[in-house]
């Protein structure tokens, strides 16, 4: 009797113990899967959150920089108007004595006369009245670019040691006239090479004087030049050379 009541006694208590640990076992689950959930949960509202801040947030912070961006450079065009408007007028101003005075221009450039009597303004922007003077259009109907006009430009006008004269000043090797080139806006340039045979310094002085600081009489052949190499030995100065010179001419069209 006695031992059946120890082993009742034993399976009650480890069916006791049993019912204990089944019970924690699902509290642990309990816990295990609430844990999951909330973590579930969690990931989902940071997804949630990064959708609306990539789908909201920053589409609107972005116009918002946008308009703002857009304002401030209104405030800016606004604020400047009356200082392009100013310029303008001045430009108008010039450009408008440059073709009243263009003949004493002409004067003052070609044969240093009439340099004393020019409007004020004119001689403040001299270089920009040069380069205004000389740009043309080489547009040409056959060709990318008028090269018959360059051609007897450079004939008629860059190869003359003195106007009155006609004389030319050295000889021309070679002559290659690259592609236009868009420089800003409806401005467009051509690269030339030239091969010149000049005799001494002072026929390539007096080729370079030509682009630099005198203005065609011709105003239909008129090109805007820029120098922009020239291979001169200057120790051979004295000598006769054969220089190769790359000029840029400029045209608008």
């Amino acid at each position: 009797m006695e031992n059946k009541d120890i082993i009742d006694n034993l399976l009650q208590s480890w069916s006791i113990d049993t019912q204990k640990n089944d019970q924690e076992d699902m509290q642990i689950w309990e816990i295990r899967i609430i844990s999951i959930r909330y973590r579930l949960y969690s990931i989902i509202l940071i997804i949630l959150i990064i959708v609306w801040i990539f789908n909201y947030i920053l589409p609107k912070q972005e116009s918002y920089q946008n308009s703002k961006q857009a304002l401030q450079t209104i405030r800016t065009e606004t604020d400047s108007f009356a200082d392009k408007q100013k310029q303008l007028q001045i430009d108008i101003d010039l450009s408008q004595k440059i073709e009243n005075w263009e003949e004493k221009i002409l004067a003052c450039i070609n044969d240093q006369a009439w340099c004393e009597q020019l409007d004020p303004q004119v001689k403040s922007n001299f270089s920009e009245v040069v380069s205004y003077l000389q740009a043309n259009s080489l547009s040409s109907k056959k060709m990318s670019v008028d090269e018959k006009m360059i051609l007897k430009n450079i004939n008629e006008y860059l190869t003359k040691k003195d106007f009155s004269w006609l004389s030319k000043n050295w000889g021309i090797n070679k002559i290659s006239i690259w592609d236009p080139t868009e420089f800003k806006s409806n401005l467009y340039y051509v690269t030339i090479y030239l091969n010149i045979t000049f005799q001494n310094k002072d026929w390539l002085l007096s080729f370079i004087h030509n682009i630099e600081r005198k203005i065609n009489p011709q105003k239909d052949l008129r090109i805007l030049y820029k120098i922009d190499e020239i291979s001169y030995d200057l120790m051979a100065y004295e000598q006769k050379q054969n220089v190769d010179i790359y000029l840029k001419a400029f045209y608008y069209k």
